[in-house]
């Protein structure tokens, strides 16, 4: 079978345009037409006279199929909407050479030939030849016979101005038996279709040859090129019935709006979509939420926007893996309650450099039914926490470089054990930063942490060349506690290459052996963390959980809310780690120091990466995730 062209074109105002049918006039061989009285919805065509003559009394009832002949008294016509040739598009157009010889070619294919001057149309349907190019009657209705194939003149190419015989809808040019896997459509920025009917916009494309949807300036010249690329097509539904994308589809610089009471349904069956300068809109009041994905779909979002009637509207991702990157304003309208709702179904979502600056309060409400969040180089709020609430069970939210100031160093992770952040005030002198600002990570550890199910932080990684010997990994920390932390409390995995002959990770534990067996003690250790901590201050009121230094090294934490006296007291001189003073009306606690090895001996040159965990429920610590190799 002939494969057809691979390029379609798709304008409602320019199919408005068309030249519509009327009764009683004499039409020449290659005339376009449109309907006249209004098609039911997804049934506009445009068809093209191949056996010239005086139309009827009335309108006929049109053919809308494929390629179909429609008789109209003496006149007779064939569908040949959207194809690239009756569009002025030659360079798409197929030759006979290129896509008719030797093959089965259907009713209403259209070619030019070699001579790029005239164009043929299908009128009984047949296989080809095989050899030269048949010797073509140009003259507009003329038939020439190629074998069991007999190709119908439409005239000079000319006579085929651009966008003059588009479909009027993107569902009918993606419908079956117009475009095919990997085609392309070409949708002029001037298209603006509506339906209260229920639309189905499905790519029949596959993973590897999905189809492309193109905005584009329809008064430029076609084919379209990169310059031509733009946005302002718009696809509308109203009513009550239901708006949904699926199938293998890249879609740029079109609206997808709606007004409905059915539901917006995008990516809904199993497949893979990706939108480029799209807009979703939720044009009324009506429709209470957009729906994306199920378990299997992979969906991405490039300089996606969504513009909300109101913030009670929600975006409800539902499942599968979505990447939405290189978007400055994700939210042209209302702004919802949170980035999205979801339901009871997994899903995997990354977040770059999108901004979420919009949102007052935090972006995400709960990690519930969510395995992983990821946001890397995305603007926040100032001062906004990324998640409100924690869920047992499922998700875990990783943010790197993400912040509402002008920094680069923010990393945190979220989850149901624990919380991760960057401090910049607490410290340790000598160890990690982004190149000028020193760093360390702040891990808190909710109620739920137990050794068997501890915090776990993101991996460190560390370069090593050293191989067939003992290698220590020793990660250092400021524990807010009374007594030096053991190795059930927190500790530390170590991944490293302990083969020679594969890349098969082995495993260093700085825990305990198993869980009868009983903790140890890390060693103290005396690095200073006071560097970048506020200076203690007299006669100041101090909350619980605030900190401060003396100097020294130390860093304080209080205890006991109070105001602080009006001198130093000497308690601070000298006081070893985990030493309370009294200080005032407030009480503080000198900060545990401490030092965790892991001894490994790698067999390849590689990273070593170590993964801090805690299983001491409600415990802070403080980590210097600059790791040290001896």
């Amino acid at each position: 079978m002939s494969v057809g062209p691979t390029v379609w074109y798709a304008d409602s105002a320019q199919w408005s345009a068309v030249t519509a049918w009327a009764a009683s006039t004499a039409v020449v061989a290659g005339a376009p037409r449109r309907q006249s009285a209004t098609p039911a919805v997804g049934n506009e065509r445009v068809f093209a006279c191949v056996v010239a003559g005086t139309t009827g009394s009335s309108e006929p009832t049109w053919v809308v199929t494929k390629g179909a002949k429609t008789t109209d008294s003496g006149v007779t016509w064939m569908e040949v909407t959207g194809q690239p040739g009756v569009n002025g598009d030659l360079t798409n157009c197929p030759t006979w050479a290129g896509g008719a010889k030797g093959l089965a070619v259907a009713l209403g294919f259209i070619v030019q030939d070699a001579g790029g001057d005239t164009l043929f149309i299908c009128t009984a349907a047949g296989t080809a030849g095989t050899g030269a190019e048949p010797a073509w009657s140009k003259t507009a209705g003329a038939t020439t016979t190629d074998a069991t194939v007999t190709w119908t003149s439409l005239g000079a190419v000319g006579n085929f101005a651009k966008w003059a015989a588009p479909h009027a809808r993107l569902a009918s040019a993606l419908a079956a038996t117009w475009c095919a896997a990997g085609n392309t459509v070409f949708v002029g920025d001037d298209h603006a279709e509506t339906s209260s009917v229920a639309t189905t916009i499905t790519g029949p494309g596959t993973s590897a040859a999905p189809c492309s949807i193109l905005c584009v300036d329809h008064t430029a010249a076609v084919p379209p090129t990169a310059a031509n690329l733009k946005t302002g097509a718009t696809i509308t539904q109203t009513g009550a019935a239901i708006f949904a994308v699926t199938g293998f589809l890249y879609i740029y610089g079109i609206t997808l709006a709606s007004s409905s009471t059915g539901a917006f349904n995008v990516g809904r069956t199993v497949c893979t979509l990706r939108f480029e300068a799209v807009t979703f809109a939720l044009s009324s009041a009506a429709p209470a939420a957009i729906w994306f994905g199920v378990a299997g779909v992979f969906c991405e979002f490039i300089a996606v926007s969504f513009n909300l009637y109101a913030a009670s509207q929600s975006i409800n991702y539902y499942g599968g893996t979505l990447r939405w990157r290189d978007t400055p304003t994700p939210f042209s309208g209302a702004v919802p309650a949170n980035v999205f709702n979801w339901a009871a179904v997994m899903s995997n979502i990354t977040l770059d450099s999108v901004d979420l600056s919009a949102f007052a309060g935090a972006p995400f409400q709960s990690l519930v039914n969510f395995e992983n969040i990821n946001l890397q180089n995305c603007k926040v709020a100032p001062g906004v926490p990324l998640i409100a609430a924690f869920s047992p069970g499922q998700g875990v939210l990783d943010a790197f470089c993400t912040d509402g100031a002008g920094t680069n160093y923010q990393q945190a992770r979220y989850t149901y054990t624990g919380t991760l952040t960057i401090s910049t005030a607490i410290v340790r002198t000598g160890g990690a930063s982004n190149g000028t600002t020193p760093i360390a990570q702040s891990i808190a550890a909710s109620g739920t942490a137990s050794w068997a199910f501890p915090f776990e932080s993101q991996a460190i990684g560390i370069w090593n060349t050293l191989t067939g010997a003992t290698r220590t990994v020793t990660i250092y920390g400021l524990f807010n506690g009374s007594v030096l932390p053991n190795n059930a409390q927190i500790w530390h995995d170590v991944r490293y290459l302990g083969a020679a002959t594969s890349p098969l990770g082995s495993l260093g534990s700085g825990t305990r052996a198993n869980a009868l067996a009983p903790p140890t003690a890390w060693p103290a250790d005396n690095s200073a963390w006071d560097s970048q901590a506020t200076a203690r201050a007299n006669s100041h009121a101090y909350t619980a959980g605030q900190m401060m230094t003396v100097g020294g090294g130390q860093v304080w934490f209080c205890t006991v809310a109070g105001t602080s006296a009006s001198a130093v007291p000497a308690g601070y001189t000298g006081a070893a780690d985990g030493t309370l003073v009294a200080d005032g009306g407030a009480t503080f606690r000198a900060g545990m120091r401490f030092s965790m090895s892991v001894a490994v001996t790698p067999q390849m040159v590689g990273d070593l990466y170590s993964v801090i965990k805690v299983g001491q429920l409600y415990a802070t610590f403080f980590i210097d995730p600059l790791l040290a190799l001896s």
